[in-house]
């Protein structure tokens, strides 16, 4: 496998702090499912209706960010892998251990030690390693396990081809019908391999013929249309294509500016992403809403504002902190940040 594409790599950076702050609106209030809107009577409070529909609107946009954390991670774990070997292997995950092992375990031990503080609950080694008390960390917890099972993810690539793509979009499309699979691990399994995938068989996000991006474009903004039209239904298969539409697209527009930008204006919110990704739900989420829960009445439009502005706040925390301990303790900041 060639050198990656100087602009992908460029393009992976830039999309790593706003899909950071897309993943807070994600945790920044529930989000209303189809159940719940169906059974909501938006006559009784005024502003209701126009505040879930603006969360339902966002957080459609904000689902695309983790599938195209899990693209990205596909992708690079393959990259400059010409043959696959044991010593490679061992390359990669002795890397990872320190990358990710090491991160999910700390941070999961300090959202532990918050919420026993804050809220008096105790946590245990479950909690720790295998269901994250750091809800978040799912990603890494189930990144773990994908980077360990490479060499199946290799073999099916090499033998299998584009059936294996096929294998794993039908996990994604179907695991409900699948024992001991849910939305997270199908999820995880798709975009990965599909990262995979793109990877082994030269396909760059960059160089897609023009016609495909419009309508893989095209597809996108069609399906999310939909989903607002007739957001009271469980639209399921419109929202997968949307997820895997909305990523490459995405992706591709991420591609483009890279292109016309060059190299990044502001390189520490792509080093602050990881870390603004672990923390925010440790304390800085809380902190960002209280003013605001305190200042503004409570009713749905205030809840509107909460909604739109905390997540900015949160990340403005993250980013403050993690600013202070680049300069005060750079070291440790280096082990949380998974470097």
């Amino acid at each position: 496998m060639p050198n990656m594409d100087k602009t992908l790599s460029i393009a992976f950076d830039r999309l790593r702090f706003p899909l950071a702050i897309l993943v807070i609106y994600l945790h920044i209030d529930h989000i209303p499912t189809h159940d719940l809107i169906a059974a909501t009577n938006f006559t009784g409070t005024q502003g209701l209706e126009l505040y879930y529909r603006i969360v339902y609107s966002v957080c459609l946009i904000a689902n695309c960010a983790v599938p195209c954390f899990f693209f990205m991670s596909g992708y690079l774990i393959v990259n400059n892998l010409t043959e696959f070997s044991w010593q490679s292997y061992y390359k990669k995950i002795s890397n990872r251990f320190f990358t990710l092992f090491i991160p999910y375990i700390i941070w999961n031990i300090l959202a532990g030690l918050y919420i026993w503080f804050v809220v008096g609950t105790r946590f245990n080694i479950t909690s720790i390693f295998i269901d994250p008390i750091n809800f978040p960390l799912w990603f890494l917890r189930n990144l773990i396990v994908l980077d360990l099972l490479l060499p199946l993810w290799w073999v099916m690539n090499k033998y299998f081809k584009s059936f294996g793509l096929i294998l794993v979009s039908a996990v994604y499309l179907f695991y409900t019908h699948i024992p001991y699979i849910n939305n997270y691990a199908a999820t995880a399994l798709f975009y990965f391999y599909f990262g995979i995938y793109c990877n082994r068989r030269f396909i760059n996000i960059g160089h897609i013929p023009k016609a495909s991006k419009y309508l893989i474009a095209i597809i996108a903004i069609g399906t999310y249309i939909a989903q607002i039209i007739w957001w009271q239904y469980n639209l399921y298969y419109i929202h997968k294509l949307f997820l895997v539409a909305g990523v490459m697209t995405i992706l591709i527009m991420s591609y483009r500016y890279s292109a016309i930008k060059g190299e990044l204006k502001y390189p520490l919110l792509a080093s602050a992403a990881f870390f603004i990704y672990a923390s925010h739900k440790v304390g800085p989420t809380a902190f960002a809403k209280l003013p605001l829960n305190y200042i503004l009445p409570d009713n749905p439009y205030s809840s509107i504002i909460i909604f739109l502005v905390a997540p900015l706040l949160t990340a403005g925390i993250c980013l403050t902190i993690y600013r202070i301990a680049k300069k005060y303790s750079p070291r440790f900041l280096m082990i949380l940040s998974g470097r």
